[in-house]
Formats: C-alpha cells, sequence, structure tokens
C-alpha cells in the first residue's frame, strides 16, 4: 500500500528485455537507501518488487501484463521516474491509499498553466475506469494522489499546485503522452460491488 505522495526521484540505468519481461535498474536519489530485497516500491504508480537493492540502484523485473498494462515497456536510459517505498506500520496517510494496481494508460490532452484556473492537467481516460472517477474525488496519476478537479465522460483533468510540480514530474509530460492511471480503491470496490450485484450498468469494455 502507498499513499501517492512522491518524495523520491529515480534515473532509469537499464532497460533490459528478457523472456519474461524486462528487468529495470533504477538509481534513486539519497534517501531510499534502506530498501531491501523483497520489499515493494511504486515506480511512476506500478507496484514492483526489488529482486537487487545494489548500493546505488535498484533493480525490478517487470512481467509481460504489467507491461502490457502500463507505459514502462518504452522507459529509456535516462528517464527520470517517481519512486515511492511502501507504507509501514504508523506511516501518515497524507495523500490516499494507493495500491500500486495500474489499471490502463491515458493519455494527456492538455498540460499547462490557466490564467484564471491556475495549472491544469487533462488526461484522457479509458471509458472502463470513468465510473470509478468522482467530482473532487481521489485519483492517481503516474503514482501521484490528486483530486479531480472536473470530468467529463472521457477525460479527467487535476489542478497541479506549485508544490506538485516541483515535486513531480508531471508538468513536464506533454500532449500525447501516456499517463498510468488508478482510480480509488474505496470507490472501485463499491462500483464492482454494485456491479456483480446486478443493481447498477455493466463495465463498458
Amino acid at each position: 500500500m502507498f499513499t501517492g505522495v512522491i518524495r523520491h526521484f529515480g534515473e532509469i540505468l537499464a532497460a533490459d528485455p528478457h523472456s519474461a519481461g524486462v528487468r529495470l535498474t533504477v538509481r534513486p536519489e539519497p534517501g531510499l537507501s534502506s530498501v531491501r530485497a523483497g520489499d515493494s516500491v511504486a515506480l511512476d504508480g506500478v507496484c514492483l518488487t526489488v529482486v537487487d537493492p545494489a548500493p546505488e540502484a535498484l533493480v525490478f523485473d517487470v512481467v509481460q501484463q504489467t507491461l502490457d498494462l502500463t507505459s514502462l515497456a518504452g522507459r529509456k536510459v535516462g528517464d527520470r521516474v517517481h519512486l515511492e517505498p511502501a507504507m509501514r506500520v504508523g506511516d501518515p496517510v497524507d495523500g490516499h491509499h494507493v495500491q500500486g494496481h495500474v489499471e490502463a494508460c491515458g493519455t494527456v490532452l492538455q498540460n499547462g498553466d490557466d490564467a484564471a484556473r491556475g495549472w491544469r492537467l487533462r488526461v484522457a481516460v479509458p471509458e472502463s475506469l470513468m465510473a470509478c472517477v468522482v467530482p473532487q474525488g481521489s485519483i492517481t496519476l503516474h503514482g501521484v494522489s490528486l483530486t479531480v478537479a472536473h470530468r467529463d465522460e472521457t477525460s479527467v483533468e487535476v489542478a497541479l499546485i506549485p508544490e506538485t510540480l516541483e515535486r513531480t514530474h508531471l508538468g513536464q509530460l506533454r500532449v500525447g503522452d501516456p499517463v498510468h492511471i488508478e482510480t480509488d480503491v474505496l470507490c472501485r470496490t463499491v462500483v464492482q460491488t454494485v456491479r456483480s450485484l446486478g443493481l447498477g450498468p455493466s463495465a463498458t469494455n
């Protein structure tokens, strides 16, 4: 479990394909030295297991299913990524409960400063996820806990405050870039339960 509050960056050192997927080697910023083999770390919102915590790098094996659901297959040497270690007992929940289970990739439609409304990021969201996107509710984009400022039938818009722009790379995303999406787990559970009981509209795939 994670909070969606980003306090660490990393840099891709290697992305080596193999028969079961891709092995990513990431150099974290100082401050993530307590991570051990077997620990969970969210990389741009994707929960991965550390297989080798070398002195100056973290190594992750990314399986094909994860590659199919995310944009990790396209990561290149030198790319910067958000890193968040898993919560520990007693840690404050400053964002919201994030599982690190990316459901799909969205696409950046707009990203920039609006003179009247501040910095806004708008992302196209797959139709199958829109039932779990609630105005003023929580959503995770690239591992960052955010509040839904506006939604329509096909997209979601969030406001990025200066603190978020400074501590994440969301402000550097360009139109057309893929974005990892995880909807709020509580909302998702309610929607799936209602659907399984036949009390609401079925999911659209």
